[in-house]
Parts: structure tokens; C-alpha cells; sequence
């Protein structure tokens, strides 16, 4: 009955380690508005579907404040971006990148940044 178990459970560990196809860090989360800079890193899982990356920031006061985009080479791209974020005004951003495949369909992963 042991066994069954562990063999189970070694099984659906892969399963459940999957990476997410796109999972962004962004530190400092909170920020002053006398030094309003943080950093944007990006992770994207290597995917032959894979075409393009957005990072976009903004919020409902201002709409998007600003965004980079990335052209992928499917599995051959790079897998980590690095982008350094000012903000203009205080406030409360979102901060988002997106992964777009061949077939339109995309992932995405976003993180909030408050400006003091």
C-alpha cells in the first residue's frame, strides 16, 4: 500500500511542477515618489509557439503609462528580461507582461507597484 502511494505521488509531482509559460518579479514593490525607479524581471518558458512579449504599466487615473515589447524566436528566445520602470506620478500601478503565441492565444502575469 506504501509503495502505491509513493509511486503515485512521484508520478504527479512533474504534473504539478509545471512552470507558468510567463511569471514576472517586480522590486522595489513600493517606491517614493523622490526615487520612483523599480525593476521588472520576466521569466518566459521556452515554447516554439512563442512570438512576442508585452510589459505594460499603468492605472485607471492615467491609463498605461508606458510598455516594452519583445519579439520571441519561439524556443531559441531568450527565457529572462530585465526592464527598469520610472514612474511619473504617485499612485497605485499595475504592472503586466504578456506572452502572445503563434495562434493568438496568450499567458500573462501582472503585480502591483505603489508610488508614495
Amino acid at each position: 500500500m506504501l509503495k502505491k502511494l509513493i509511486l503515485a505521488l512521484l508520478l504527479t509531482v512533474p504534473l504539478l511542477a509545471q512552470a507558468k509559460p510567463i511569471t514576472l518579479k517586480v522590486r522595489p514593490n513600493m517606491v517614493s515618489s523622490s526615487s520612483p525607479y523599480t525593476e521588472a524581471t520576466i521569466i518566459v518558458e521556452r515554447d516554439p509557439a512563442n512570438r512576442q512579449m508585452v510589459l505594460l504599466w499603468g492605472n485607471r487615473d492615467i491609463g498605461i503609462a508606458g510598455s516594452s515589447y519583445y519579439q520571441l524566436e519561439g524556443d531559441q528566445a531568450e527565457r529572462r528580461f530585465t526592464k527598469v520602470i520610472r514612474f511619473r506620478e504617485t499612485g497605485e500601478y499595475e504592472v503586466k507582461a504578456v506572452v502572445i503565441r503563434n495562434d493568438d492565444t496568450y499567458f500573462s502575469d501582472s503585480q502591483t507597484v505603489i508610488v508614495r
